[in-house]
């Protein structure tokens, strides 16, 4: 799957509970060089048409309808449009400069759909984690690392899962795609094992719900440091 997200900017498909009858919702961020931001996405279908791993869960030819927006910390609101293809499982998104697209992820828990994805945006490109939910389930933060390399951090906590992009400034880094679980207010990731040019990346920490922050530590296989997140960073409205 990491194969099809390297050669495209492209990087993300949709699906989740609850939003509109026949509609299904996914919540997550957006990370980047240049920017951060929280964003909103609904798939005008079924969610059987993407909990089942298959060559085409919506006829050929007939895409899915997708809307929702991308909020960014200083609080302006972008609607985005586009467009689920069954037959590769893959959604485009756009609106105001941006470009969003990505993979569905099938296996990584039975009860919640993750995407990953990149964007490409105004300030450059970057990473998309979307998790199945409404935006009142899906937790989104965002914040910064610093270490060995700097970047931009942003964390999402779905109803099973917990998935962290972080990017770095430089564009001679590498980024990451960690996925994780929360337990009792621990957070600990792993990298995906077939995303990135040589993975191995870990990250742990804690995450105050209450206060909507998550700070901790993170590991490259070869270096480190710390990194942090809050809700209040992802605006909105």
């Amino acid at each position: 799957m990491s194969a099809r997200l390297r050669p495209l900017l492209l990087g993300l498909v949709l699906a989740g509970c609850g939003g509109d009858e026949g509609a299904v919702a996914f919540a997550g961020a957006i990370a980047g060089a240049g920017d951060i931001g929280r964003v909103e996405l609904e798939l005008q279908g079924s969610r059987a048409d993407l909990d089942e791993d298959h060559d085409a869960p919506t006829e050929p030819g007939r895409p899915v309808l997708a809307s929702g927006r991308l909020i960014l910390p200083t609080g302006v609101t972008i609607p985005l449009t586009g467009n689920y293809h069954g037959s590769s499982e893959t959604l485009y998104a756009s609106g105001g400069g941006y470009v969003l697209g990505g993979y569905l992820e099938h296996d990584l828990h039975p009860e919640e759909l993750v995407f990953e994805g990149t964007y490409q945006g105004p300030a450059g490109r970057g990473r998309l984690t979307l998790h199945e939910g409404t935006p009142e389930d899906v937790g989104v933060l965002c914040g910064t690392f610093a270490g060995s390399s700097t970047g931009r951090w942003a964390l999402v906590l779905g109803l099973h899962l917990t998935t962290a992009i972080a990017v770095p400034y430089a564009a001679s880094q590498r980024s990451m795609f960690l996925i994780g679980l929360v337990a009792g207010g621990d957070v600990n990731y792993v990298e995906e094992a077939e995303y990135g040019e040589s993975g191995g990346a870990s990250a742990s920490g804690s995450v105050a719900l209450d206060a909507g922050s998550a700070e901790g530590s993170w590991w490259d296989g070869a270096a480190g440091g710390d990194w942090e997140a809050a809700a209040a960073r992802c605006a909105t409205p």
